[in-house]
């Protein structure tokens, strides 16, 4: 079981240490235990039901009738406000925080309810892009600070897959690409977590091109088999995987020197770019994220 001390449930949750100390003293919010050097410790279940609290606490209602509501009572009024609440619009951070409980809950039922409402209110492209994509980078920081176990983490990432690959599935099949131009899609070999290149896969037909996906761990020779047989004007890949900048550098070199009749885009480089010695070259276009390509595509196909 995971544990957590009072700073870790401050940065989660927004809830100032010392504010966390005065509800535990007054009104028994949460039960830490203490550690051999006398330390508070939390549980997962003290973390989530802090994410619920203060997420009311945003709605206005104050923490003496709170800290009286039992587990279910709870979740009922912050599921009142989910499905009867203001526009999402207006309640950003507290979707996002509905989205980060849902996962810790390990809650489909919550998780498709939120979902759904995003998509009723903004439309299936502004539900990813504004809402889950938001959500999703909230928790790979998580994850990074090995704040969700891994069980948490294939939960969500498995229901997005299959909400996107849905979404995918209702547009059409492009036969000729607009523009002329063609994407094949890839993560390079090693590159096992491949959500976002299903957003990207999910953006390019949704604006009219043509889309080959690859999908997860494709080796070089692989791809370029592809490319001879497939001749696409673009490919895209997206970078997650834990490398050390030198296996960058080597990988990014060898795409060079494979693709330099190909444009290249490439996502999840930000953080090795002043790391490595490689500048792109003029085929290569590195992009900040979905918002960052869509621009692109709305602006001048890339």
């Amino acid at each position: 079981m995971r544990q957590y001390v009072i700073k870790d449930l401050e940065r989660l949750s927004g809830v100032k240490a010392g504010t966390i100390r005065i509800w535990e003293q007054r009104y028994g919010l949460l039960s830490p235990v203490r550690s051999d050097t006398n330390i508070r410790c939390y549980h997962d279940s003290d973390l989530k039901k802090l994410l619920n609290v203060s997420m009311l606490l945003d709605k206005g209602i104050r923490i003496s009738k709170i800290s009286k509501l039992n587990g279910a009572e709870l979740k009922e009024e912050i599921t009142k406000y989910i499905e009867e609440g203001e526009s999402i619009s207006e309640q950003t951070d507290f979707y996002i925080q509905a989205l980060v409980v849902a996962m810790l809950e390990v809650d489909e039922a919550r998780f498709n309810n939120l979902f759904a409402r995003a998509v009723n209110e903004k439309g299936f492209l502004n539900a990813i892009t504004e809402y889950i994509y938001p959500f999703l980078v909230k928790v790979g920081m998580m994850w990074g600070m090995d704040e969700v176990n891994p069980g948490q983490e294939h939960f969500i990432s498995c229901l997005i897959r299959q909400k996107l690959i849905a979404g995918i599935n209702e547009l059409p099949i492009q036969a000729d690409s607009k523009n002329g131009h063609k994407y094949v899609l890839f993560c390079s070999q090693g590159e096992l977590h491949e959500i976002g290149l299903i957003l990207a896969n999910y953006i390019l037909r949704s604006h009219g091109y043509q889309v080959i996906y690859l999908g997860q761990d494709v080796p070089l020779r692989d791809i370029e088999q592809v490319v001879e047989e497939a001749n696409p004007s673009h490919l895209l890949s997206i970078f997650t995987a834990a490398r050390t900048p030198e296996e960058y550098e080597k990988m990014l070199k060898e795409y060079d020197a494979a693709f330099k009749n190909t444009k290249l885009v490439y996502s999840g480089l930000n953080y090795y770019l002043d790391k490595i010695n490689w500048q792109p070259p003029s085929n290569v276009l590195v992009i900040q994220g979905a918002d960052d390509f869509i621009k692109h595509l709305n602006k001048v196909p890339v």
